[in-house]
């Protein structure tokens, strides 16, 4: 089989080469034209790349996005031709999301050591290099307008495909965007507009899929001392109506699905019960009713541990629970006492994006907005005798001057560990 297949419409740039070895070949030359062409003289003249091999696979880019290519194989032995391929040709496809006069990545720093690194951006669904040029780009897949919509996640799964989330659908696709495999859909909206899958969404080494999803529970949000009291419990509805200082009402509670290959839901948490397992209080201005958006907003699943540390963004809290049985482990940042105050944040505020180093430590990107005019930053904490101990922190004042950010940040931002242990951060939504 020969890659790029004859007349293939491309949707990336950065290519992968393959071809039947030759015998008694040493090596191989890739020549490649720009335009579309038959005759050796045409072809020769508007050669503009050559590459060179000693296998008969390899990956190289071309130039643009949205033209015609001619190509043939030069078999090598030492620095003899012995044999050449006829022409073939690919066409690489065009959209508006790596159209650089609507978006482009303004690159401030070149990158050295991770040069030859790649980055998605959910933002406008595409695959950069390090220099900031767009190589791939999400190409229309079930009528959605990728230009229009917004989508979530795009990473490379263990096996090396893409997943990623598309409004009430999550998908796993092969470089080229064929449907390798569909979640269930949810196409009715959950409540208020809000919908069922949402932030994270990873494959498992074992082949299933686990993302985040959303159940619509009712609960009974209770005054507790006297009316002025400021403090409000919520529980789990019982078979007796809330007295008059209290009020059932419908809150969004987040949940954690896998499913298999086959689609079927193999597990699931609800983040309902760790919530309604314990006596969780809320402060608020006297006569004020609390809001319930908890929001869930991100989750690790940390496979050879077998645990998973999911985030909850309006607690400040990121728990840790064990899997399968989703036995509650341990609880990272603000702790609730019943009968008390809500406390003040300590180590982090609505923060994002929880994630395990090689060390085992927890790392999260603190969004910081309960200190205004303070900097985000990233948090890195462990475990240590029945306590959380923070590690380190990095606050991103640097960056924060340099950029010109301003100083209110609300929410997004993630981190994450590269092979060297240094950290990759995306600041949040600041567009």
């Amino acid at each position: 089989q020969v890659l790029p297949g004859e007349g293939s419409r491309l949707n990336y740039r950065l290519i992968g080469f393959s071809f039947p070895a030759i015998s008694n070949c040493t090596s191989y030359k890739i020549e490649i034209a720009k335009g579309t062409f038959t005759a050796e003289d045409a072809f020769k003249k508007n050669i503009i790349i050559e590459f060179a091999n000693a296998d008969n696979k390899l990956i190289g880019t071309v130039p643009a996005f949205g033209a015609d290519y001619t190509w043939r194989i030069i078999a090598l032995h030492d620095t003899t031709q012995i044999s050449q391929s006829p022409f073939r040709h690919f066409h690489t496809l065009t959209s508006p999301l790596v159209d650089t006069a609507v978006t482009r990545l303004r690159v401030l720093k070149k990158a050295e050591k991770y040069k030859d690194a790649f980055v998605f951006l959910d933002g406008n669904k595409v695959l950069y290099d390090m220099s900031g040029q767009p190589v791939w780009f999400l190409p229309d897949i079930d009528s959605f307008d990728f230009f229009k919509v917004d989508v979530r996640d795009i990473r490379l799964t263990p096996d090396g495909n893409i997943t990623f989330m598309a409004p009430e659908k999550i998908y796993e696709i092969d470089y080229s965007g064929k449907v390798l495999w569909r979640g269930p859909a949810n196409d009715k909206p959950a409540m208020n507009g809000n919908r069922h899958y949402h932030h994270a969404f990873i494959k498992l080494d074992n082949g299933h899929y686990m993302v985040e999803g959303m159940e619509v529970t009712d609960v009974v949000i209770k005054k507790e001392n006297s009316v002025d009291s400021g403090l409000f419990r919520f529980e789990v509805p019982g078979t007796q109506l809330p007295d008059s200082s209290s009020r059932q009402m419908k809150v969004l509670l987040g949940t954690i699905l896998e499913y298999d290959q086959a689609g079927n839901l193999v597990w699931s948490y609800k983040a309902s019960k760790y919530l309604f397992g314990s006596a969780f209080w809320l402060e608020m201005e006297p006569g004020g009713m609390p809001d319930l958006d908890i929001h869930d907003n991100g989750f690790y699943f940390d496979e050879p541990n077998k645990v998973i540390y999911l985030s909850f963004r309006d607690l400040n809290q990121v728990i840790k629970i064990s899997y399968p049985d989703g036995k509650l482990l341990d609880v990272f940042g603000m702790v609730y006492h019943p009968g008390t105050p809500r406390p003040s944040p300590s180590l982090f505020c609505h923060q994002h994006c929880p994630r395990v180093a090689t060390s085992g430590d927890l790392y999260v990107f603190n969004n910081n907005v309960c200190h205004p005019g303070e900097p985000p930053g990233i948090v890195k904490m462990k475990e240590a005798n029945g306590t959380i101990q923070k590690l380190w922190e990095y606050n991103c004042d640097k960056e924060k001057a340099d950029r010109e950010i301003p100083s209110s940040y609300t929410s997004g931002g993630s981190v994450c560990e590269m092979p060297d242990g240094a950290l990759l951060v995306d600041m949040g939504s600041v567009y």
